[in-house]
């Protein structure tokens, strides 16, 4: 049996030819502007200089469709403010998913003191960071309020840290765990994502070992994969849950969720919002011979054809106040104030400010929103105790809590972005590219703004000396006495240099520049 056959199989899928149509068609491109980083007027005047055309999605804010164009000078994926963060390409249908979660439950938890995500298998994190942009524009205050556990296993977390580092993300804790097993925690959870591994029905073209012959062997094994990580869902949960995937058959979704309301007295499946516009069909109740609970048709179900991009199945749950354990495994971890932690040393802000981020003229009332710590081990807390900071690297984040297991398999990857690394032979900090990225719409000194012109960012990249003249530059403002400036190019901030007073020197990480060399050479050599 072939993909066909299978999609042809399925006939509680309304409309399969075009399904069948859509599988070596190309898709369309959506994108999200990253207000995290900077002002979405810039960013989208920022793509409009490399001809780059595009349409507002109406039913989700930030949301852009590409058009494709001939005078297009650059691959939306190439440009260096997709690579820097300032946007994120991203199937409609996961976007539609989050906004539409967000969306149905946010009045519910808008006046919380703390609200704690956790995202059992997040990566490459374009849900859970999403949901931290909706928080976002909803209310700027929110995030200081927002704790998000993004979790995975093995070697999916260096695609999520990538992205958490690109995009600037500061209230998140980065987790390695088998979804199956993650601890409950010591404080309430109030929203659970299980986007769970699955046969990825709507992305087979991109499969270049898919096998429809083992097809249904696999889906009997992966879905008693789900079904775990759905109760563990469940278990940690106080409140929310949305359960996805990106596949068609029932057998992985609504099958999955029914199991759940056959096992619990106490899981309702919510109405979601959905703008009147948009495209989808409802969660399947009865095929043939089977029943599901009739709460299903609440779930969504959005196939390729709806718009031109993957296919994706969502249910929103919401628990009631009857609380079931679905498994007996026992492991915890607690969130503890970060204060209260021994591996971290707290920094003042006034410091970060006076040395280094003040000279950019980012008002220290902005720098007091975010943490500044140092990690230490065991063995340093008698040079602690003498000295009021460290010899090693610096970090910042929003959150005040740090998250540390008592029990069970869980392992903590990554807490905080770098803000400062220390350099033994000079005996002082740098800044890194990432914080003055970070903090981007803040810079108002102490910078360069690079000329259009991708062959000298190119130059840039490789760490060439580049004069400080009219010849390279668009605008000079800097403090020539200060060793670090921050670097734009086409107006946003993609890092920090060495300041010679004649020239720069780029700072940005080697490793990071030949990735955007080799994007950007491709390009050009393809033009």
């Amino acid at each position: 049996m072939d993909f066909i056959q299978i999609i042809n199989s399925y006939q509680f899928i309304p409309n399969r030819e075009k399904i069948i149509e859509s599988i070596n068609k190309p898709k369309d491109i959506y994108f999200r502007v990253n207000v995290l980083k900077d002002d979405e007027q810039k960013i989208l005047n920022a793509l409009q200089r490399y001809n780059i055309s595009f349409i507002k999605v109406d039913s989700i804010k930030g949301y852009y469709k590409l058009n494709i164009n001939d005078k297009q000078l650059i691959e939306l994926s190439k440009t260096p403010e997709h690579l820097f963060g300032f946007i994120y390409i991203q199937e409609l249908s996961s976007a539609i998913s989050i906004d539409s979660f967000f969306k149905t439950i946010y009045n519910n938890i808008k006046n919380k003191d703390e609200v704690i995500v956790v995202d059992l298998c997040a990566s490459p994190g374009g849900k859970s960071i999403l949901l931290v942009d909706r928080f976002l524009r909803n209310d700027k205050n929110s995030l200081k309020n927002l704790i998000l556990i993004s979790n995975d296993i093995g070697n999916r977390i260096e695609n999520l840290l990538t992205n958490i580092i690109r995009l600037g993300v500061l209230n998140v804790i980065v987790t390695n765990c088998d979804a199956r097993f993650f601890p409950e925690l010591n404080k309430n959870v109030d929203i659970v994502i299980a986007d769970v591994p699955c046969s990825s029905e709507s992305h087979v073209v991109d499969k270049m070992y898919y096998s429809p012959s083992k097809h249904s062997k696999f889906i009997n094994r992966i879905t008693d994969i789900q079904r775990d990580i759905l109760f563990r869902a469940y278990s940690i949960s106080s409140n929310y849950i949305l359960y996805s995937t990106c596949t068609f058959n029932l057998h992985e979704n609504e099958e999955i969720v029914d199991n759940l309301l056959i096992r619990t007295q106490n899981v309702d499946i919510l109405k979601p919002y959905l703008d009147n516009n948009l495209s989808f069909e409802k969660g399947i109740i009865k095929y043939n011979e089977v029943i599901f609970n009739e709460k299903l048709e609440n779930s969504v179900r959005i196939y390729p054809y709806h718009y031109n991009s993957g296919g994706i199945f969502f249910s929103i749950l919401v628990k009631g106040k009857i609380d079931q354990k679905l498994d007996n495994i026992r492991s915890f971890a607690e969130l503890v104030e970060l204060q209260n932690i021994d591996e971290f040393l707290i920094i003042k802000n006034d410091f970060i400010y006076s040395n280094y981020l003040g000279n950019f003229g980012i008002p220290l009332e902005i720098i007091n929103d975010y943490i500044f710590f140092q990690k230490f081990k065991q063995s340093k807390i008698e040079y602690f105790k003498k000295n009021e900071i460290l010899k090693e690297d610096i970090y910042i984040t929003l959150l005040k809590k740090y998250l540390k297991k008592q029990k069970g398999p869980l392992k903590v990857e990554s807490f905080g972005i770098k803000a400062l690394r220390y350099i033994k032979p000079i005996s002082d900090f740098k800044i890194t590219s990432n914080l003055l990225s970070i903090f981007s719409k803040y810079i108002t000194k102490n910078y360069v703004s690079l000329k259009f012109d991708l062959n000298l960012l190119i130059e840039f990249l490789l760490r060439k000396k580049i004069e400080l003249s009219s010849n390279n530059f668009l605008d000079i403002n800097i403090i020539k006495d200060y060793p670090y400036v921050a670097v734009k190019f086409n107006d946003l901030v993609i890092g920090c240099a060495l300041n010679y007073k004649d020239y720069i020197v780029s700072e940005i990480p080697t490793t990071k520049a030949n990735f955007l060399i080799s994007a950007l050479n491709n390009n050009l050599v393809n033009k």
